[in-house]
Formats: C-alpha cells, sequence, structure tokens
C-alpha cells in the first residue's frame, strides 16, 4: 500500500477540488483539474500495470500454504530446524523448482503434491548454491525402487526417483541416503546428462 499512497493522495485532492470548485463557480478550472486527473490517474495505472508485470514475469514460482508448510516441516529435519529465514530463501528455490520441472507418476494415476514437495527439496539441497537448469526437455518420473536413473528417449530427457526412498534419506542420514545416486541426479539437474 505504501507504494500507492504518493499517486492515491494527489487523484483524490484533485477529484475532491472539484465540486467545492463548481459550488464556487470555477467551472474552467474544475474542467482543467479533471482533465488532470485523468491523465495522472492513466499515469498511474500505466505505472502500477508495468511494475506487476514485471515482478509476475521475474521467476514464474509455486507458492507455499500453510499445509506445504506442514508438511515439510513434519518430514524433513533439516526444514524444521532452520530458521524463518533459510526457510523462506528454500520455498522460494523450491517454488521455482516446482514451477518449472514436469513431473510424472508411475506409481498412481496422480501425482502426490507431498512426493513432488520431496523432490524439489531433495534436488534443491542436492545442488546447493548452483541453479537448476529449467528441465525444458526434462521431466521428473516418480517409479518404485529408482534410486536416480537418467533415461533419454527421444529428445526428451527422464529421471526416475522414488520419492518413498527420497523422504527416508532425507529422514535417516544413514545407509539409505547412501543408496540413492546422487552424482547422476546432480548430473541431470545441471543439465549435464
Amino acid at each position: 500500500m505504501k507504494r500507492f499512497i504518493p499517486w492515491l493522495i494527489p487523484i483524490v485532492v484533485l477529484l475532491a477540488s472539484i465540486p467545492v470548485l463548481i459550488h464556487f463557480n470555477h467551472v474552467l478550472v474544475a474542467k482543467l483539474i479533471g482533465f488532470v486527473v485523468i491523465i495522472v490517474t492513466s499515469v498511474a495505472l500505466r505505472v502500477w500495470l508495468r511494475n506487476a508485470n514485471r515482478i509476475k514475469s521475474l521467476n514464474p514460482s509455486v507458492k507455499f500454504n500453510v499445509n506445504d508448510r506442514f508438511y515439510l516441516k513434519e518430514h524433513i529435519l533439516d526444514y524444521r530446524n532452520a530458521s524463518s529465514r533459510v526457510r523462506k530463501e528454500m520455498e522460494r528455490k523450491m517454488g521455482v523448482f516446482l514451477a518449472n520441472t514436469k513431473f510424472d507418476s508411475s506409481l498412481s494415476d496422480e501425482l502426490s503434491k507431498e512426493d513432488c514437495l520431496v523432490a524439489a527439496y531433495y534436488c534443491i539441497t542436492q545442488l546447493g548454491e548452483s541453479s537448476p537448469m529449467i528441465l525444458e526437455k526434462g521431466m521428473i518420473v516418480f517409479s518404485p525402487n529408482e534410486l536416480g536413473r537418467i533415461e533419454n528417449r527421444g529428445d526428451q530427457s527422464l529421471l526416475f526417483v522414488d520419492p518413498t526412498i527420497i523422504l527416508t534419506s532425507m529422514k535417516s542420514k544413514d545407509a539409505d541416503a547412501s543408496s540413492l545416486n546422487h552424482d547422476e541426479i546432480k548430473r541431470y539437474l545441471l543439465g549435464n546428462a
């Protein structure tokens, strides 16, 4: 709201002054102010729309709701123990990753939102500070007992993973964690597969 106040105050003051000027028989000045109100409002709307479109087009991202955050806190220890600032940064990275990645499942007819959250969290933690490649020609496929196998089908590259194995590896940090093919998954996410 703070961004709009510098534009709203002059518009409201000028608009309110029009009937007062007409009441005191200053019709020409009222018409001039009416013209100025139209110009200022048009400019303000153009500026607001340009800023909104610029912000919207920067990074398409999936927004997290309370249920998503609750699920991450319940199932991922690192997320639960992270500070609020770190969590927000994780959510931002995960949101961008989810918005730019295609998912498919051979486990069931429908994709589970929780499986996608787990896969996104795993992927951003594997990449560290690296930026994930936008997977325009790639797809993450949820498949049972897959540890990170990459398969090329025509011009499409597929990464097969089992979300339950990923979740187990993030919960336990023991032998299950070493069962995933971390290096292969990281190469795929960076576009080197």
